[in-house]
């Protein structure tokens, strides 16, 4: 697989170069930087009620811009964000956790929202870390114990000792934490550092392909893989309400500028969906026949034929027409967002040899689409790297190319290997 991607990133001339690829993924799916998080003292008292009103939290910088575990792409319709300050006594945790279905999640009785919770990682010394989940429940996951990792065991926790509280709220809830150092073999002091994580776990993400999320990134999905965690640093000032925005603002940079370009990625779909709707594909789904790799499927939930593939990959598949047809749009639709293609890409024969449309490298949308400058051919070449989760089975709902000036000239021919 890397040898025939080698030789694709070879083949990307002109045609490529100009393709407009939606969403933008490849720019918002770069390796991340390591995450650093001053933690400030605490300029004054807080109550462990859930509630995060106090004007001390407004004083520590708060930190976004959580990742899908394990990939470098940020959650979209579940963000997190934290604060975190300290004291002689303890280390405090504040959370406003977005939740699209936060009326549902209140009509829930209480035992039935531990399934959303946080899992808090601190390392004060290599290699024993403490893990800790605190839920929406109001309660740790772990009961009356929290894990020792290294040591592999569990410790009690005295009664009241760690504080916690939740409160739901119309778009989310809101968590805080009080964990005493005692409970962490450690006391900081000015300038010290610790590695730690801020994990979000949801049940109701889980059906909408966001079910964990991290605020340091985590390349493997294991939580527990210590030298890719954040690193936290212990400062013994407080800071003005403008200075913790300031630093906030530093902090969140990387998010931030994703998050304009995926607006910025939206807007363009939306317009091109716009000039989609009105177009007539030259290679509507119904019209395919299936080569020796693909299997035609029964009517899928939107009535189109899709193409089915069981086997390892890459696999690429060809489509041709009787004679040449002009095109500059795609748009294909995988199985499910959980079932797709991450690594794809699409070439066009011009008479001798295969020449690349586009590469899209870090796909994670469910309904692909693309514009580029138009092309003349007589057939074109889907070919598929790696699937989500390395599923071993590949399945199209839809493969459609459009000629968005002018109308379609034919119907696909034939499909072939």
């Amino acid at each position: 697989m890397e040898k025939r991607a080698r030789q694709w990133m070879g083949m990307v001339t002109g045609i490529a170069a100009a393709c407009l690829l939606l969403p933008v993924c490849a720019a918002l799916a770069q390796t991340p930087e390591a995450k650093h998080y001053e933690c400030h003292r605490m300029s004054g008292p807080v109550t462990i009620d859930g509630k995060l009103d106090e004007p001390a939290w407004q004083q520590l910088p708060a930190a976004t811009g959580f990742f899908l575990v394990p990939t470098a792409r940020y959650a979209a319709g579940r963000q997190t964000e934290f604060r975190m300050g300290w004291d002689d006594k303890a280390i405090y945790l504040g959370v406003h956790a977005v939740e699209p279905a936060a009326a549902g999640l209140a009509a829930l009785p209480l035992e039935k929202r531990a399934g959303e919770l946080l899992e808090l990682f601190f390392m004060p010394e290599r290699p024993t870390y403490f893990q800790l989940a605190p839920t929406l429940a109001g309660r740790n996951a772990y009961g009356g114990k929290f894990r020792l990792r290294m040591q592999n065991r569990l410790r009690e926790i005295p009664a009241d000792a760690i504080q916690m509280a939740a409160v739901l709220g119309a778009d989310g809830w809101t968590m805080e934490v009080a964990v005493p150092f005692a409970l962490l073999d450690a006391t900081p002091a000015d300038g010290a550092t610790w590695s730690f994580n801020v994990v979000r776990v949801s049940t109701l993400g889980g059906k909408s392909g966001e079910p964990e999320t991290t605020w340091a990134h985590l390349p493997w999905h294991n939580f527990h893989d210590y030298d890719d965690y954040a690193t936290l640093r212990f400062v013994n000032a407080t800071l003005p309400e403008s200075g913790a925005q300031v630093a906030a603002q530093r902090l969140n940079e990387a998010y931030t500028t994703s998050m304009a370009h995926r607006q910025l990625a939206e807007q363009r779909e939306a317009a091109l969906r716009a000039r989609l709707g009105a177009a007539a594909s030259l290679t509507f789904t119904n019209g395919m026949r299936s080569s020796s790799d693909f299997l035609l499927k029964a009517p899928m939930d939107d009535e189109l034929r899709g193409m089915r593939y069981y086997g390892s990959l890459p696999v690429c598949v060809t489509f041709s027409w009787p004679a040449p047809v002009t095109f500059d749009a795609s748009r294909i639709v995988w199985y499910s967002p959980m079932r797709l293609a991450e690594d794809y890409g699409l070439e066009w024969w011009d008479g001798n040899a295969w020449r690349v449309v586009f590469h899209d490298e870090h796909n994670a949308s469910g309904e692909s689409i693309a514009m580029f400058e138009p092309i003349t051919t007589e057939k074109v070449r889907l070919t598929v790297f790696k699937a989500t989760r390395n599923y071993e089975t590949l399945r199209v709902r839809a493969f459609d190319l459009f000629r968005l000036e002018g109308r379609a000239e034919s119907k696909l021919g034939e499909t072939g290997r």
